[in-house]
């Protein structure tokens, strides 16, 4: 789908050919599971992940954790290995950083997605009218860049509005649909729902809209990218003229692009 404002990923090369990977996301919650341990009064928690990831979560406040996790891809014997050593040089990096209260926020220019908070862009009265949904629900994401209405869950009806950094939404099903919202062109997605002994998962449409064209080092055109996604125990017909009148809302509310 895309980055979040909240994470960010870097591809390294390494020298037998091979591409490690390495993400950092910020979040509210500590991973269960894992292993705390003390480094230099910061509480780090060590997941080794499966055989290709390796993950360090360090804890920077009551409510907030910086999450490093690395992965190589390709040949590489002992991947895993390699991967808990990028990821570990990483945090070993950082920390000290960290301590000193370096890190400075991302300069973000006024008009991006990344300064504002995905739950203001509805409200509950239109959430509301998703059948079944559940209107006291309301789950923040972290910096505000996701917000889901009614229970975050597939199979209980919700409506979701994320801020993501990705390549332009493009038509690529038969069944997609490009539109435009505001003078800013988006992509209407139907989504089928599917069920199986253990659980099922509601039909739903998720709009796509263009908010800004992003600079990138690498040359290929991104874009910030508001994407609003409902999910209801409703047929397609129903599912998306309801995300596209939400979707109208929420860009409504936006800064210019």
């Amino acid at each position: 789908m895309g980055t979040q404002f909240t994470t960010c990923d870097a591809t390294i090369r390494l020298a037998t050919g091979d591409t490690a990977v390495i993400g950092v996301g910020f979040d509210f919650d500590v991973p269960t599971g894992s292993t705390p341990r003390n480094r230099d009064g910061v509480t780090v928690y060590d997941d080794e992940g499966d055989e290709y990831w390796c993950r360090h979560t360090v804890v920077v406040s009551d409510h907030a954790v910086i999450t490093w996790a690395a992965g190589v891809r390709g040949g590489v014997t002992g991947n895993r290995a390699l991967s808990c050593e990028i990821a570990q040089t990483a945090v070993d990096g950082v920390l000290p950083q960290l301590k000193r209260g370096e890190l400075k926020p991302a300069g973000l220019p006024p008009n991006s997605l990344g300064r504002l908070d995905a739950c203001r862009l509805l409200d509950h009265r239109e959430t509301g009218r998703v059948p079944g949904i559940d209107r006291s629900r309301l789950h923040p994401g972290f910096n505000g860049q996701h917000c889901t209405w009614g229970d975050p869950e597939v199979s209980t009806p919700s409506v979701l509005v994320s801020f993501n950094r990705t390549a332009e939404p493009r038509a690529d099903s038969p069944r997609d649909r490009r539109t435009t919202i505001n003078s800013r062109s988006a992509v209407v997605h139907p989504m089928v729902g599917g069920s199986n002994p253990d659980s099922r998962t509601l039909p739903g449409c998720q709009v796509r809209i263009v908010h800004r064209p992003l600079d990138d080092p690498d040359g290929v055109q991104t874009i910030e990218e508001v994407s609003v996604q409902v999910t209801a125990d409703a047929p397609d017909e129903s599912n998306c003229p309801l995300a596209v009148e939400l979707a109208t809302a929420a860009v409504n509310r936006l800064p210019q692009g």
